[in-house]
């Protein structure tokens, strides 16, 4: 990625102090920051060590000014912090379609943009929309339902009658909607109660 910080500036609703034309190649912490690299300072310590380092622009918040360095202020720096790292360390793209290896009920209604990968089973009733990811080996169960731009890494299960809504990420092993401790003892026995509820997930977790 290569942005000027003029650019960076716009994306971030931000305001330049230095040269806004300055080339920025990567972003690094303070320490390891080298020549073309944006740098992150949200408090005075940090600023300080960003100052000194060979950084060449600091993101940081509006109260912050250097003489030495191009400093690109905004009103929070921990939000911009979160929104400058995907244009130098993008995510991995998935293609839409469905792998040959995934099993998907015919019943099941999926968005043409969703991304089905290797060995994943889709049930019966399954919704799945726009955009959502689906990496190797998850299991939707049925009457379950994935809103827009759902992104599951790799051996991920649904259970049946669950509930996702936009923009949930849920990383690899997770096991969503299982039965919690549900027994009651009956004499000399655990006796088993029923887990008849679902769990509903909603936006940007």
């Amino acid at each position: 990625m290569n942005l000027t910080a003029n650019e960076i500036a716009l994306k971030v609703d931000g305001n330049i102090l230095g040269d806004g034309e300055n080339k920025l190649t990567g972003f690094a912490k303070a320490d390891a920051a080298t020549t073309g690299d944006l740098t992150f300072a949200e408090n005075e310590k940090f600023f300080r060590l960003a100052e000194q380092s060979q950084a060449s622009a600091i993101l940081a918040p509006a109260e912050f000014q250097s003489e030495s360095k191009t400093v690109i202020q905004v009103k929070d720096a921990r939000i911009a912090f979160a929104q400058v790292l995907p244009l130098f360390f993008p995510e991995k793209q998935f293609t839409p379609g469905f792998h040959p290896s995934a099993v998907v009920a015919e019943s099941a209604n999926i968005a043409e943009t969703a991304h089905i990968g290797p060995n994943c089973v889709i049930g019966e009733n399954v919704t799945i929309g726009d955009d959502t990811i689906l990496e190797a080996h998850c299991t939707i169960g049925d009457d379950s339902a994935l809103d827009q731009a759902c992104h599951l890494f790799p051996s991920v299960s649904v259970y049946h009658g669950c509930r996702l809504a936009k923009r949930v990420r849920i990383h690899s092993g997770t096991v969503i909607g299982s039965d919690g401790f549900g027994y009651v003892f009956d004499q000399d026995h655990h006796r088993k109660i029923p887990q008849i509820g679902g769990v509903i997930i909603e936006d940007d977790v």
